[in-house]
């Protein structure tokens, strides 16, 4: 009769795992202080500085994992961060149990550059468009550096989503299931790897954006 109860028990549907809410929080920072545009920061390399005007990304198909398993996720596929507008930096999300671990795309998959452009955060409105051949633009960094010989503008474009120079790059981190998960990119190790002695402007697809796109997803980092 025991073992007959055992088996009955363990032919129930498991009870449902209910769903949790949080935030996810992109922004950049400098040295561990949140940067505002139009602003010099110390660079923290000699006598480097660097002052933002523009800061803007494509992150793309965020999921929250369980090891392999994705447990949770935003409503929206493509988002646009821009760091001039408050309201994009924070995204909803909805997930089940726990999670160790964040996966995102920096960029837009090669599949919808092809198929043109869209609405919403793919519209070209948003001025990260170049043209259907050449596709979105995946991340625009502009400003101003000072520690170079002179004082010099920089205009980073990074877009291209041919092989081998496709600047969609997937970027995974370890992180605690918590209903706040800020992930922020660290200028301080951006400029670390992209030097005085790099071209200051980037704007067409290339090994040169390909390069910078790499420096850009490992300059993400998890604050929580």
């Amino acid at each position: 009769m025991i073992p007959y109860l055992f088996t009955l028990l363990s032919l129930l549907p498991a009870k449902p795992e209910k769903l949790s809410y949080g935030t996810i929080t992109f922004n950049a920072t400098m040295q561990g202080e949140p940067m505002q545009l139009h602003t010099m920061y110390a660079t923290g390399h000699g006598n480097d500085s660097v002052s933002l005007s523009t800061c803007k990304f494509y992150i793309v198909d965020i999921v929250l994992l369980d090891g392999s398993k994705v447990v949770g996720e935003p409503e929206l596929k493509y988002i646009l961060i821009d760091l001039s507008d408050s309201s994009s930096l924070n995204i909803p999300f909805v997930y089940k149990g726990h999670f160790n671990g964040i996966r995102f795309t920096l960029g837009v998959d090669s599949a919808t550059n092809m198929s043109g452009p869209k609405a919403g955060a793919l519209d070209p409105v948003n001025g990260m468009y170049w043209t259907w051949q050449s596709g979105y633009i995946n991340a625009k960094i502009e400003g101003i550096r000072t520690g170079c010989d002179t004082a010099r503008e920089f205009l980073y474009h990074i877009g291209g989503y041919h092989a081998p120079d496709q600047t969609a790059l997937v970027t995974y981190r370890i992180c605690k299931t918590s209903e706040k998960i800020n992930v922020t990119l660290d200028m301080e190790r951006f400029f670390s790897t992209v030097t005085c002695d790099m071209d200051a402007t980037v704007q067409i697809p290339g090994a040169k954006a390909h390069a910078l796109a790499a420096y850009m997803s490992a300059s993400f980092v998890i604050n929580q």
